[in-house]
């Protein structure tokens, strides 16, 4: 069976065999194998068919990283499968990582605290939970750092950090079985920062933080290769997001609106008073009139104005009212207020 994934473009095979070592046998094979397209290389990723069916549970999934480079499918499973029974198991020789989801949270602790730090072949192993990236961005504690010099390694980021930001406090910056991504710079010049990009979940929302303001305020280059200032972001789902985008536009909105409050309306009337502020205040983005009387008790009306610029409403606001007998209203007066 093959299948296209809409996401990357690439294509899918799915094959089924007679007996489980010749799948396991195929896989190693696969693993090995670079096709070349004209001048592109197409690299083989291979992994088993998860075929079990209940309900996924979170808390038994493990991320491995650092593996042995000559580490085969079949090892990693067997290593894995020590500390219980492995459902599925998605392993990337080339990356030098696996993410493997256990039967019971039980197996996964016991291969976390077996397995982490552990030199194998010269290679010191990670190990930690595996994190959903929905739920990691939904908590705002994961950061995104930029311009890391090349030879920062996980030890030397956060005692970095643990001096600058924090002075030397004995502060746990990550959870113990949580690890630090490194990603190198591979922009074209002159975009290319010469340094790498470090991913890391806080412990708290409060660490990430008080990272994020520091680095923010401070303006900090570490050299050592790099040409840019460090920059952190707290990364946020997309859900997030849109929340906080349109929180800040209802505000936003309300700085550059106001209404004006008149007695019984007619269409020429309104219209003159629409242009009456666009020519003394500014341009007008939107405007709209609403049908019903706010206050029956003394028939006033009004109408919405939503100028371009903030400034151009304060202005319209610090007027308070305006003589209404230019516009056929005798005895009135025009009564700005600021959106609520």
């Amino acid at each position: 069976m093959f299948a296209v994934k809409k996401e990357t473009g690439t294509r899918t095979a799915q094959f089924t065999f007679t007996d489980e070592q010749t799948a396991t046998e195929a896989i190693n094979l696969a693993n090995t194998l670079v096709f070349t397209n004209n001048k592109y290389p197409f690299i083989i990723k291979a992994n088993k068919v998860l075929q079990n069916q209940q309900p996924v549970n979170k808390l038994a999934n493990v991320v491995a990283v650092n593996l042995p480079n000559e580490l085969q499918y079949d090892q990693a499973e067997t290593l894995f499968g020590n500390f219980g029974k492995v459902l599925s198991m998605h392993y990337d020789q080339g990356k030098r990582e696996a993410i493997i989801q256990y039967e019971s949270e039980q197996s996964a602790k016991r291969a976390i605290e077996s397995l982490h730090e552990k030199v194998i072949r010269g290679y010191t192993i990670k190990m930690s939970p595996y994190r959903y990236k929905e739920d990691k961005m939904n908590e705002q504690k994961e950061i995104f750092m930029h311009s890391i010099p090349l030879h920062f390694d996980q030890t030397k980021l956060l005692n970095y950090i643990c001096e600058k930001v924090f002075k030397n406090q004995n502060i746990d910056i990550i959870d113990k079985y949580d690890i630090v991504t490194f990603k190198v710079d591979n922009r074209p010049h002159p975009k290319n920062s010469g340094g790498q990009q470090a991913i890391f979940t806080c412990k708290s929302v409060q660490i990430a933080n008080q990272i994020a303001k520091y680095f923010e305020e401070q303006d900090v280059q570490m050299n050592d290769g790099v040409n840019e200032p460090v920059r952190v972001l707290i990364k946020q789902s997309a859900k997030i997001r849109a929340e906080h985008n349109k929180l800040e536009e209802l505000e936003n909105t309300k700085k550059r609106g106001i209404q004006v409050y008149y007695v019984k309306p007619k269409p020429e009337l309104q219209n003159k008073i629409c242009l009456f502020f666009k020519s003394k205040f500014g341009e007008i983005e939107k405007l709209s009139f609403p049908k019903q009387s706010l206050n029956h008790d003394f028939d006033k009306y009004h109408i919405n104005i939503l100028f371009k610029r903030e400034d151009s409403a304060q202005m319209a606001f610090k007027q308070g009212t305006i003589d209404a007998e230019d516009f056929q209203l005798v005895g009135f007066k025009l009564e700005i207020r600021l959106v609520q």
